[in-house]
Formats: C-alpha cells, sequence, structure tokens
C-alpha cells in the first residue's frame, strides 16, 4: 500500500543567467508527494511550477534555426523554440543530476526531425550548459524506420559514434553485430545512414556548439537508439543508467498536444515508466522529469525526487534500494 502527503511550500530559485535590471529572482511554488512504499522506500516527489514563462530562443548568426516543422493538432505548421524556463533550470542545477536522458520526440521524414526532437535537444544542450558539462547524456529513441539516405557532416558524426557504441557493447547478438559492421562501412565508404531518433537528438545537440567543443561534448553522449515507445524508452535507458550506476537522471521531454487538443504530460508519464523498471530492479537511481515545450506546445512541466530547491542537493538512490 502506498501512503502520499501533500504539502505546498514556497521555494526561491535564482534564473540560469544574471538579468540586465535588478528585479528580483523568481519565486516557484513547489508542490511536495511525500510517497511511502514499503517495497521502494520513502521519496519526495517536488513539483516545480514555473512563474518565469519560457521565452523565444533568440536567433544568433552561425547558429541553428529556432523554428522547428511540425504537424500540430494534425496540421502542418512551424513553431518557435523556446528557453526551459529559468527557475525550472535552476531547480535542475541544484538537484545535480549526473545523466540528463533525452526522449525523441519523433521524426516527420527523411531528414526533418520533428518540433518535440528540436525542442528537446535545445533543452539539453540549454541545462547541459547549466551545468557545467558535467553529466552523461543518454539519448534515447529509434522513432520510424528511415530510408537510407547521404547524411550532413553532423549526421555522420552522430551515427558514426552511435555505430562505435554498439560494436562495443559485449551482449551484442553477432547477427546484428554484422547489421551494424555493414552500415559502418557503408557511412564510412558511402556517405549515407539510415537515422534514429537518438541520432538526430546528437546531431541537434551538437549544432550548437562551435566545432572546436563538438568532440568534447560528444564524449558525454550515450546512444539508446533502439527504442520504439515510452516503454520502451524507460525500458532501455534504465538498463543502461544500472549498467553504468548513475545515480540521479533527469528525464527530458515535452508536453505532446495531440490531434483532437488533448494534452498529454509526456514527461509525466515518462517518469512513471522510469519509476516502474526502477521497482523491477532495473536500475537504483533518483529520478526527475521536466517538460520545456515550444510554443503552443502545452505548459512547462517539471518533477524532482528529493526538494530541488534547498541549499544542499539530496544525495543517493531512494531509502531501501
Amino acid at each position: 500500500m502506498l501512503s502520499v502527503l501533500v504539502s505546498v511550500a514556497l521555494a526561491s530559485v535564482v534564473p540560469g543567467c544574471r538579468a540586465p535590471a535588478r528585479s528580483p529572482p523568481p519565486r516557484a511554488p513547489v508542490v511536495q508527494i511525500v510517497t511511502v512504499d514499503p517495497d521502494a522506500g520513502a521519496y519526495v516527489t517536488s513539483v516545480v511550477l514555473a512563474t518565469a514563462p519560457p521565452v523565444p530562443v533568440p536567433e544568433e548568426p552561425g547558429r541553428p534555426p529556432v523554428v522547428c516543422p511540425s504537424r500540430h493538432l494534425g496540421t502542418p505548421s512551424t513553431h518557435h523554440l523556446l528557453t526551459c524556463p529559468a527557475p525550472i533550470v535552476e531547480a535542475i542545477r541544484r538537484w545535480r543530476p549526473d545523466v540528463l536522458v533525452t526522449l525523441g520526440g519523433g521524426i516527420l521524414g527523411p531528414g526533418v526531425p520533428g518540433c518535440s526532437t528540436v525542442q528537446r535537444a535545445y533543452a539539453t544542450h540549454q541545462i547541459f550548459e547549466a551545468l557545467g558539462r558535467e553529466p552523461w547524456l543518454l539519448l534515447s529513441g529509434h522513432g520510424p524506420v528511415e530510408p537510407v539516405r547521404a547524411v550532413d557532416p553532423g549526421e555522420r558524426t552522430c551515427a558514426g559514434e552511435r555505430f562505435a557504441q554498439e560494436t562495443a557493447f559485449r551482449g551484442l547478438p553477432r547477427s546484428l553485430r554484422k547489421i551494424i559492421a555493414r552500415d559502418q562501412a557503408t557511412l564510412a565508404a558511402q556517405g549515407t545512414a539510415e537515422l534514429t531518433e537518438a541520432d538526430y537528438l546528437c546531431a541537434a545537440v551538437l549544432a550548437w556548439y562551435d566545432p572546436a567543443l563538438q568532440p568534447t561534448v560528444l564524449a558525454r553522449m550515450i546512444f539508446e537508439p533502439r527504442s520504439m515507445s515510452t516503454v520502451q524508452n524507460a525500458s532501455y535507458a534504465t538498463a543502461l543508467i544500472g549498467q553504468r550506476g548513475l545515480r540521479r537522471a533527469v528525464i527530458i521531454s515535452t508536453p505532446v498536444v495531440h490531434r483532437r487538443g488533448g494534452l498529454d504530460n509526456h514527461p509525466e508519464r515518462a517518469l512513471e515508466d522510469f519509476r516502474a523498471d526502477r521497482a523491477r530492479g532495473a536500475h537504483a537511481a533518483r529520478l526527475a522529469a521536466v517538460g520545456c515545450p515550444f510554443d503552443q506546445g502545452g505548459p512547462a512541466w517539471s518533477a524532482f525526487e528529493g526538494a530541488p530547491t534547498g541549499g544542499a542537493p539530496v544525495g543517493g538512490a531512494p531509502a531501501g534500494r
């Protein structure tokens, strides 16, 4: 049996960047849900309600486009990328994760990642910078099967790293190893590949960095290119989290607006899937999840196991694990 205690607190947070004026830092109400589970121990979930709204990502010369394609409510449209709200970014910084788990958000066609994928990649870059480029970046998702096509230099770099990580996995079946070796040789000889959501996430993150910094960022990336659903995102990503002994994972997603106008709070749903895998013993990490939307994409949302806005971070796995 689970027992839940709910309390509301008011916590001060500091924006991720210095404000030009002497305005006071935003204050975000935090709803703390204390869950007591005899099997998993006790942990606290703090939901940060961002009072500072997201703002459009500024256009910068030499940087990626700040608009992205979508099929919003079933109609082709273009949307503007938004920054993740400062209170949420500051809460993540105080929580101190050792891995950011970014979930693929769809591919509209060959060479065209959807707005959710592009927005999640930008949020990953923004949060990674706020954390001093220290955590691992676990990029998760296969997406729809794409045709083999010529890839640009960034995509080629990402696909090559993904192939290298896959072939280094000792438990890879021989038949799959042969397929990956064939694809790896094709990429090297012809510059063509079948890309996954994980590759698109990688390329979109790297595009925000100067070429000299890209190898450093790439070295922090872990690829999970097999999952075809949120449940599989959780299952395959948590296996990698457990193998590497990572202890504090932030899941990065966006809210999803369905064709009929209904809102799917995808980060919350993903968090529950990751918790289910923890209950089955796949990993022992504390979890957090954030939803950083593009414009017209739904409200920002976040939840943390352990209070994220205190002076000192809460460390370790949930009690009893």
